[in-house]
């Protein structure tokens, strides 16, 4: 009786889980953790900041004119002073407008230099933005396929449950026509418990591979995560097969960190 109340328990809990759930893929996740980061969305405002700032104007080649206007307030309460010839309240006002233009004759190429390193900062920036997006992909692939392997771990705890409950169903058999013994049958019980426990605890950390996975995502539909997802893709992929030179030197051309360095030394 109680190894089918475990049994109705694990059943519950696993259509709970499976109630209006989510297919998602690794590319819909990579997709939606792009779309939603907080730091590619820093980086892609510093990108425009500095295309912005990539000027002529900003590095000093046409004229500047500057316009301020000051003013300035002064009030002498004198309605309480007897020693004043002007009793009352005094109030002066000034108002100084100063106008000024500045114009770059030759300043040594200082401006092609500060052209340049206008330039330079927008591909630095640029480049920080592609180490930032090159991360979340690389974050949110290693928790997708992190959660694929929970959740095969998870079916093999259910495989092993599965078989000890058979294995107790058939030796209560034994037990109810005294083809067996009260210790066996505690043994087999025990095991059950133990096998359950295991995919208990295994299917809690699935959820919460599946949580840290909708965390990296940053999705805005279920805060509390109560309704988790599900993983359509899976952990069969055929490598092919790498060469160390061509991997070598794609890893100098392509690496945007070395680039990021490269544009730091030269600044």
């Amino acid at each position: 009786m109680r190894s089918k109340s475990l049994l109705f328990l694990f059943q519950f809990v696993l259509g709970i889980s499976l109630f209006a759930q989510e297919n998602i893929s690794v590319q819909t996740a990579i997709f939606e953790a792009l779309k939603n980061n907080f730091d590619i969305q820093v980086s892609e405002l510093q990108t425009d900041i500095a295309e912005k700032n990539n000027t002529w104007s900003e590095a000093g080649l046409f004229p500047t004119v500057t316009l301020q206007i000051g003013q300035n307030n002064i009030i002498i309460d004198n309605t309480n002073n007897p020693f004043t010839f002007t009793p009352g309240i005094i109030l002066n006002q000034n108002v100084s407008p100063t106008l000024s233009a500045n114009i770059n004759l030759f300043s040594g190429f200082l401006v092609k230099v500060s052209k340049l390193r206008l330039e330079q900062i927008e591909e630095q920036t640029k480049g920080n933005a592609i180490v930032v997006m090159e991360a979340t992909i690389q974050d949110v692939m290693r928790t997708y396929f992190t959660a694929i392997l929970q959740k095969e771990r998870m079916k093999l705890y259910q495989t092993i449950m599965a078989n000890s409950q058979r294995r107790l169903k058939y030796n209560e058999l034994k037990y109810d026509y005294v083809a067996g013994n009260s210790l066996e049958l505690l043994q087999f019980k025990n095991q059950y418990l133990t096998d359950s426990s295991n995919y208990l605890l295994q299917k809690l950390t699935y959820d919460n591979a599946l949580r840290n996975l909708l965390l990296i995502m940053n999705t805005q539909t279920d805060t509390s995560y109560t309704i988790l997802p599900n993983l359509t893709d899976s952990l069969n992929y055929n490598l092919p097969n790498i060469d160390y030179n061509k991997a070598f030197e794609q890893m100098f051309a392509n690496n945007q960190n070395l680039r990021n360095q490269y544009i730091s030394l030269k600044l």
